[in-house]
């Protein structure tokens, strides 16, 4: 067998292949991770409310039922969507955090206004306490001039709600089932992401071999 590499062409298909290999492993890393947010939050979906004290002094339990608090101001509006799907603004209010808590107030949603209609859908009566979502790739700019949030940022979002400091941890969301976050994008899609970037490394391997056997550079005869 001999084998006589282009050297920038092994180069460059090395450095794709780590690409390639790490997006695969990524996206394996994140079915585990997104697998273990649902079943947190399924051994939690049936529990009794508790209170946001009980929620946030004690052990955090992302999704567990909790108790609306009393809010203060006009609220912030956060892009989303409602069960229905359509897309929209959800109201949040600062709610007084309990004082165990040191990261200062918490966001309570409190409504739901679809994109175009006037009247606000009121977001009760089951809420959640939820992990503020991270920031996605695609999400839009924040304007917080206009009031209008696509994505969690404690500073802006504090500034517009008039409070010193919000907890960057945990919001308290209306329950609308399986958050959208944990159900748009399930583990088996991170599977077929994962298996789609590793069968693009395994083709390119075979293109980077298949073209120097077609150069004379790779061959399983001796020369």
């Amino acid at each position: 067998m001999y084998f006589r590499p282009y050297p920038v062409l092994s180069i460059l298909t090395l450095l794709g292949l780590g690409v390639l290999i790490w997006l695969g492993q990524w996206q394996w890393s994140r079915m585990g991770e997104k697998a273990e947010q649902i079943a947190a939050w399924e051994a939690v979906a049936n529990a009794a409310p508790i209170t946001l004290t009980e929620a946030i002094c004690g052990t955090p339990r992302p999704g567990v039922p909790v108790e609306p608090a009393a809010g203060s101001g006009s609220g912030i509006r956060v892009w989303g969507r409602n069960e229905d799907g359509h897309g929209g603004w959800r109201r949040f209010v600062a709610v007084e955090p309990p004082d165990c808590a040191e990261g200062g107030h918490v966001l309570q949603e409190v409504d739901f206004t679809v994109f175009g209609g006037d009247e606000p859908t009121n977001a009760g009566p089951d809420f959640r306490i939820m992990p503020v979502p991270a920031h996605g790739l695609f999400d839009a700019a924040n304007n917080p001039e206009a009031n209008e949030f696509y994505r969690f940022d404690a500073e802006q979002m504090a500034e517009v709600a008039g409070v010193d400091s919000l907890n960057a941890e945990y919001w308290v969301v209306a329950d609308r089932g399986l958050p959208p976050e944990l159900a748009e994008v399930p583990p088996s899609r991170h599977l077929g992401y994962a298996l789609t970037w590793f069968g693009l490394a395994a083709v390119l391997m075979a293109v980077f071999l298949a073209f120097h056997a077609a150069h004379g550079r790779l061959g399983f005869t001796r020369r």
